[in-house]
């Protein structure tokens, strides 16, 4: 990984943040937003890396400053190299998070230097001198969370997602890649013995199928679906997956109620 070039784009269409933003966020910060993370924005947009890292817009690193400030504050992280002080901590400012709520955090003052503060673990991880760095630690090096052999940029556009409940007999991976082909040919696929991946571009298409069961408690699969609501794919995301006996358990952009798939009857 030698640029963001490099990461796979789960759609066309990104949500770009413009420069007026950037620096109206930046006057009421009262310094910089961290180094390479305004040009990113500005170029890539606002998304997710790899269903983990969530970047957040100017305004919303404003809206939670506060709040997340005042977590940072927090005695339960006592470990690591140079431990910044509760002083330097009231000083920061977060500016992204992940999906098992971790921190990530920055100084105004000095913008190239990184803080991570885990959720599950009372190490404060310090890294890199841009946001570039960061990201590539975060997604190849291990050190925090397992290495991400799959990784991709996903962008907040307007999309829908759908979550769906599977019975047993669970379907091997080997039919649901044939299923997700039907609506055609992958731009990206990542696969191993227990989960698949499966991406179409143009679509801004994600399939998330886990052949473990989602938890030890839940007698059911899940596959997670999403893509853009410009696709107009949704029929066809109905279509391929008729007398499989889904039922749709989440969604996002789209009422649960709203969800009519045919022959989908519900386990």
């Amino acid at each position: 990984m030698n640029s963001f070039d490099d990461i796979y784009s789960v759609s066309r269409r990104k949500a770009l943040v413009n420069e007026d933003e950037i620096i109206r966020a930046e006057m009421n910060l009262e310094g910089e937003l961290p180094v390479g993370y305004g040009h990113f924005l500005m170029e890539y947009g606002i998304g997710t890396f790899s269903g983990y890292m969530r970047l957040l817009r100017p305004f919303q690193i404003i809206e939670a400053k506060k709040e997340n400030t005042e977590l940072l504050m927090h005695d339960f992280w006592d470990r690591g190299e140079n431990i910044p002080s509760l002083e330097l901590r009231s000083k920061m400012i977060v500016f992204a998070d992940s999906t098992y709520g971790d921190s990530f955090a920055y100084l105004p003052a000095q913008p190239n230097w990184f803080f991570i503060f885990p959720r599950h673990n009372d190490q404060i991880f310090q890294v890199g001198s841009c946001f570039f760095d960061l990201v590539k630690w975060l997604l190849c090096s291990g050190d925090m969370v397992t290495s991400f052999k799959y990784q991709y940029f996903d962008p907040y556009n307007e999309k829908i997602s759908i979550r769906f409940k599977i019975p047993q007999p669970y379907p091997e991976l080997t039919h649901m890649k044939d299923i997700f082909s039907e609506l055609g040919q992958h731009d990206y696929i990542y696969q191993t013995d227990e989960y698949l991946l499966y991406f179409i571009q143009d679509a801004g298409l994600l399939f998330h199928y886990n052949k473990s069961r989602y938890s030890d408690f839940d007698n059911y699969m899940q596959l997670f679906v999403s893509f853009d609501r410009e696709s107009n794919i949704l029929s066809s995301v109905y279509q391929v997956f008729q007398g499989m006996q889904l039922r749709a358990i989440e969604t996002k952009g789209i009422d649960l109620d709203d969800i009519k798939i045919y022959e989908l009857k519900e386990c």
